[in-house]
């Protein structure tokens, strides 16, 4: 037969492996791509000692800095046998990037996570340099909450049973926080009132993105619970989660399909 002649049977074949107009493809996106600081819980994105405990994080491409224990973060932090980071309650395993955000005036972070107890506590926090306050996300009795430590601005949703994705967003000092499981889309995003100025003020600057905890303090143990964490997600100059979901979703999709398996 050649190339360009069609060939029929006359059998039935089964409807599900028939090719469809309306089947959408999801597109695939490079964190990188599209402007993000990947950070990938796999065993070659991180380096352990002899114990198996982590000493760095590398990002994705070498692009972005290291994330590296936290003071009081005396080796407690290894890879999951189920995949990803592992978190327990009360046991500071935190990591910290030096500087991950500078002067910002948008970014947004997303972080794919497991938590089988909807408890899993601190999962992220943006710390400045030179203000003394902070901005956390938490999970904590099945919710989510994404809120500065001055109870300036907050936002609190229904966490995703068991865990999927996150998104936060940060806009000249409004917050936006949106949640989805995995293989789904983000919902419409839901946003903080009250002082945008103070807020962005606040967060001038430097500032230290903490993984699993709040800080370098060694007290705060009630602010650590269970979780692990698979794929963390820095847009230091876009607001991705009041902004352009469809580049979101595409992201989510090359992460679950390419990154860290659960």
């Amino acid at each position: 037969m050649k190339q360009d002649e069609s060939y029929f049977v006359d059998i039935e074949v089964p409807e599900a492996v028939l090719l469809s107009d309306s089947v959408v493809v999801q597109k695939l996106v490079h964190p990188n791509t599209s402007g993000a600081v990947w950070y990938r819980a796999d065993e070659a994105s991180l380096a352990s000692n002899d114990e198996a405990v982590v000493q760095k994080w590398l990002p994705q491409e070498g692009l972005g800095e290291v994330a590296v224990p936290v003071k009081p973060n005396a080796d407690h932090l290894r890879l999951s046998s189920d995949g990803g980071l592992n978190f327990e309650r009360e046991v500071n395993a935190g990591l910290v990037v030096k500087n991950a955000l500078i002067d910002p005036t948008k970014f947004s972070c997303a972080i794919r996570y497991s938590s089988n107890f909807g408890d899993a506590r601190t999962l992220l926090t943006i710390n400045p340099n030179d203000h003394d306050t902070y901005l956390f996300l938490s999970e904590k009795d099945g919710h989510i909450s994404w809120q500065d430590q001055k109870d300036q601005a907050a936002v609190t949703i229904p966490a995703p049973k068991g865990g999927g994705w996150i998104v936060v967003g940060f806009d000249a000092g409004k917050l936006s926080l949106s949640v989805a499981c995995e293989g789904e889309s983000f919902g419409k995003p839901s946003f903080s009132e009250g002082l945008k100025h103070e807020v962005a003020v606040d967060f001038s600057g430097a500032n230290d993105v903490f993984i699993g905890c709040r800080s370098h303090r060694k007290g705060i143990l009630k602010t650590l619970g269970v979780s692990r964490i698979h794929d963390l997600l820095i847009w230091v100059d876009q607001d991705l989660c009041g902004g352009d979901h469809d580049v979101l979703h595409s992201v989510c999709r090359h992460c679950e399909n390419i990154g860290a398996n659960q």
